[in-house]
């Protein structure tokens, strides 16, 4: 009788083994390849689908109102005065809340106590103080350095000028990704103020910085400055 040692019989094994998977891929090699084709077609459609999520999630947010305006919104601005000199004049935190909203002319404001607002669009807020008068308080653009509004009145028997420029560049400001605004207002070509204002879409102001000439030489110096430092909306 023939006697073969374990590691002889593991050797035969691995052979059969080896025997019976070549004949199942030579059999099923049509449908293992119809399977790599579907395999590969579910992962290209998922990748596709990832894709589109993505575009569509950044479109939803360059889409995003820029004031989020409800009854019951609430932001607050700590904001500091400063001396021609650098030093503090003084400085205090306040509270802007959207205590209601009212139809003026057939549209909804939305009032703070001193000022209505309105998005006039999700790229455009407009406001005014005496519920007569709006203008375009922040523009959002694709254009760097567009003149969004251009106003004029004559003070001290000399024409004055606004202009209300928009900026494209994305800045981060206290935590939150935010567009800039800057108005500017002449008078006899000369510069009474300069009014730098960022907001963060979808959440509002972030920041505003306030430039005025000083009594020297007429240079502007920074005024004062808001800084948001806490919000809540509905």
């Amino acid at each position: 009788m023939l006697k073969y040692s374990s590691q002889n019989i593991a050797n035969a094994n691995r052979v059969v083994y080896i025997y019976v998977i070549v004949i199942v891929v030579l059999k099923w090699s049509p449908y293992l390849n119809l399977l790599m084709k579907t395999y590969f077609s579910l992962c290209f459609i998922i990748l596709v689908s990832s894709l589109s999520s993505c575009t569509k999630e950044k479109n939803k947010t360059d889409q995003q109102v820029l004031l989020p305006l409800k009854v019951g919104n609430q932001w607050q601005y700590e904001t500091v005065i400063y001396n021609e000199d650098g030093s503090i004049d003084n400085s205090y935190s306040y509270t802007m809340l959207i205590s209601n909203d009212t139809v003026i002319n057939g549209e909804t404001y939305f009032y703070d106590g001193s000022t209505y607002y309105r998005n006039a669009d999700v790229n455009t807020v407009i406001s005014g103080t005496n519920a007569i008068d709006f203008h375009v308080t922040f523009k959002r653009t694709t254009v760097d350095r567009t003149i969004i509004e251009r106003w004029t009145a004559i003070i001290d028997n000399c024409k004055a000028i606004n202009n209300l420029i928009a900026y494209t560049q994305i800045t981060n400001v206290n935590g939150h990704e935010s567009l800039r605004n800057e108005s500017e207002m002449t008078n006899c070509y000369r510069v009474l103020s300069k009014r730098v204002t960022y907001l963060a879409p979808g959440l509002g102001n972030t920041k505003q910085l306030l430039y005025v000439p000083n009594s020297t030489n007429g240079s502007l110096y920074l005024r004062g400055k808001s800084d948001l430092k806490s919000y809540k909306l509905n």
